[in-house]
């Protein structure tokens, strides 16, 4: 007995607010923690409190826990609702902790103000609009993609005799129009992104008093770093992806100048000696060009697969603020965000079977290989686009029943059907409650419009469109 009384006195008491009544609610826990946070959980979480770990998705995605942190969920005596708890033995500015998670401490306790950070091809093309004075961003896409492609693809082309090439390849100026569109569209998508991940803006159901504290800052923060990064990365899960592309490039690059060096492969550019073999001397000098089309292709991926788990995540466990009376639930901002992380996807759909058919080559097995390939892509962004507003769907559909039920079952059908007498209050309230009745049967149990639906549906379909147009090209030119 006085080995129990004496856990039971050795164990200290941790007020944490719940996210979404505020109401007070405590952690019992045996060691001294220095900081504790609470959030609400977008991923389920043990309520033993085991001790935080570092998986490979958090050393990329999110911050690093030191050794004896611990994180958990707790079950909300007010609402019920259970929500995410971190118990830190070190406080904010500990040296201890990682520059990341001092950092999100801080947040938690209003001592620093948020870094606005951004990933490395984002920082890059900034500090060129801004070297440039552009401030017209699509301009200053096709400016980023044109300068380096005049320096280390037209010109050398040019130099040894692929003038006549380059006014025939219609699909290298086809693929310069979609590296300027990918670029544009990750970059706006990226601002959607940042302005739509705020808690004031996205319809969850959360208290007002937790939307206006640190916590939620602290929050939007965190969630905003499993697409883009934490602001002490050295290298951000974006940059990360395209660097990894562009090494798979370059690899496959070497491999391909060696075997044509070593063959002696002779160009199909009218030159003259000694210019007459140099085809892998401008494959070599067009590296930088097409490693930095790679590096925006693997940033594109990423962004795009971290928007699809990061929002489907959130979807699924965080519970929503649906408004039956509004057109979509009030929670379209949902759909806005997973258009346009669509649109780069589909301009590399649309790239893939011109690199195959006319940049590899037009033999059968690589026409197969790219129907495969368009077909697989065009499942992957109709995935990414449902995935994440399938339980939207969902739970817009059960609650527009669930109200639809609550309004009929205050009608006294059986009085009307029976005929009885009315008063005038329950006649107006009748009618009232079949107008409301009438409005919620004309919400959407998606979170979008048709326009928007369609406009999704086209760039999912334009990749296979895109592939249809280039074979027959192929067969009336063969």
């Amino acid at each position: 007995m006085s080995g129990k009384r004496k856990n039971l006195q050795s164990e200290k008491k941790y007020p944490v607010n719940c996210p979404y009544c505020w109401a007070k609610n405590e952690v019992k826990r045996t060691e001294n923690f220095k900081d504790v946070i609470s959030q609400s959980p977008i991923t389920r979480y043990s309520n033993e409190f085991p001790e935080a770990k570092n998986s490979f998705w958090r050393f990329w995605s999110s911050f690093k826990y030191p050794k004896g942190a611990r994180e958990g969920s707790v079950k909300c005596e007010n609402c019920g609702r259970d929500f995410y708890v971190g118990l830190f033995l070190h406080g904010s500015g500990d040296s201890k902790n990682s520059k990341d998670l001092n950092y999100y401490l801080k947040l938690a306790k209003g001592e620093t103000e948020i870094i606005k950070r951004k990933f490395l091809l984002e920082d890059i093309l900034d500090r060129f609009c801004n070297l440039l004075h552009i401030l017209n961003y699509p301009i200053g896409c096709f400016l980023f993609i044109l300068i380096p492609c005049i320096l280390f693809w037209i010109l050398p082309n040019i130099a040894f005799g692929g003038l006549s090439k380059i006014s025939h390849n219609y699909g290298f100026f086809v693929h310069f129009v979609l590296f300027v569109l990918m670029l544009f569209f990750l970059k706006h998508h990226c601002k959607v992104l940042k302005e739509a991940l705020n808690y004031k803006k996205l319809p969850l159901l959360l208290s007002e008093q937790y939307k206006v504290s640190n916590f939620s800052k602290e929050a939007e923060e965190a969630f905003k770093g499993w697409i883009f990064g934490h602001p002490f990365q050295r290298i951000t899960p974006p940059t990360l992806c395209g660097l990894v592309i562009a090494a798979t490039y370059l690899v496959w690059q070497i491999s391909y100048i060696i075997n044509i060096a070593s063959t002696f492969y002779e160009t199909p550019y009218l030159g003259t000696y000694p210019f007459t073999y140099t085809s892998y001397i401008v494959a070599i000098i067009s590296i930088p060009f097409w490693a930095l089309i790679w590096f925006i292709i693997g940033n594109i991926l990423w962004i795009f697969a971290a928007t699809t788990a990061f929002i489907g995540l959130m979807t699924r466990y965080m519970p929503l603020k649906i408004d039956t009376l509004k057109e979509m639930g009030g929670i379209e901002i949902f759909g806005r965000m997973m258009l346009s992380s669509v649109y780069p996807m589909a301009a590399i759909g649309v790239g893939i079977p011109i690199m195959l058919i006319w940049s590899v080559c037009q033999e059968f097995y690589v026409l197969l290989i790219c129907i495969l390939l368009v077909l697989f892509f065009v499942f992957l962004i109709a995935f990414g686009f449902f995935y994440p507003l399938l339980p939207l769907h969902k739970n817009l559909k059960a609650e527009k029943e669930k109200e639809q039920d609550e309004i009929l079952n205050k009608i006294s059908l059986s009085r009307i059907v029976n005929g009885e007498e009315i008063d005038f209050k329950d006649d107006t309230h009748s009618h009232l409650l079949l107008f409301i009745f009438d409005k919620i049967s004309s919400m959407r149990e998606w979170p979008f419009k048709s326009d928007t639906l369609a406009k999704a549906c086209s760039s999912i379909l334009v990749p296979f469109i895109s592939l249809l147009i280039n074979i027959v090209i192929l067969f009336l030119n063969p």
